[in-house]
């Protein structure tokens, strides 16, 4: 299952422009969490100069922290993205994940 996750993260990031052939790795980590963030969905994710990390207890956090990644790395077409060394922990803060709608524009999203 993880390297099926890893070669489709991996095609992602290509779709985006984001070079694989660098030097800074993105590992996948199937485990427990710590116990205040050990909740569905969730996952920790660790950038290091050479790596970066997402640790999560199933598939679905394994994703979203991939997610949270890929929005650090913005959309600006610039040939390098410097991201600072920090650790960050994501859960949801509800038993659910919502979508924001925009009730005023009168914009149907389907």
């Amino acid at each position: 299952m993880l390297q099926g996750l890893k070669a489709r993260a991996i095609d992602l990031l290509l779709k985006l422009g984001v070079s694989m052939t660098g030097n800074h790795e993105i590992a996948f980590i199937l485990g427990p969490l710590s116990e205040e963030i050990s909740v569905p969905d969730s996952y920790t994710m660790e950038i290091a100069k050479e790596e970066t990390t997402i640790n999560a207890t199933d598939a679905s956090g394994l994703f979203h922290g991939l997610m949270s990644f890929v929005g650090l790395l913005g959309v600006a077409k610039i040939s390098k993205v410097t991201l600072r060394e920090i650790t960050i922990y994501g859960k949801a803060r509800f038993d659910y994940c919502g979508h924001p709608f925009d009730v005023a524009c009168n914009v149907r999203l389907t």
